[in-house]
């Protein structure tokens, strides 16, 4: 039940501070007590509401996010599985000879480059040392 605005603010209902007013007899002004209910409300209606928008926000973000997330999952499933048809499409289409002749090249580029990265990292600690 709300109290009466009077009594909110602490008039005449006896409910003085007791201090230096002299004895709390209905003291009135700086040093009346104030309902702790109406203080509250008074602070809350101070308060922006920045605090539950930008909760808002972040789950919205959130949302978007594992949207996001979830499309980049099924493209990179399809983006597989068009490879593999490719590849599988390739190797119906070549030969036996084709395909190892494929895979001694990629096997002569592998080791052309790790020789090249292990020539580059035998440089460089050459010419730190020197």
């Amino acid at each position: 039940m709300p109290r009466p605005p009077a009594a909110a603010a602490g008039v005449g209902a006896g409910l003085g501070a007791g201090g230096a007013g002299g004895g709390g007899a209905g003291a009135v002004g700086a040093h009346a007590a104030v309902d702790p209910a109406a203080a509250a409300l008074a602070m809350l209606q101070n308060v922006p509401d920045d605090a539950g928008t930008q909760l808002a926000e972040l789950e919205q973000q959130q949302r978007a996010l594992q949207q996001q997330r979830k499309g980049v999952q099924i493209a990179l499933k399809a983006e597989k599985r068009k490879q593999s048809r490719i590849m599988n499409k390739a190797a119906k289409s070549l030969s036996d000879g084709q395909l190892v002749s494929i895979i001694a090249s990629r096997a002569a580029a592998k080791a052309k480059a790790a020789a090249k990265a292990g020539a580059k990292a035998t440089a460089k600690g050459k010419a730190k040392s020197g």
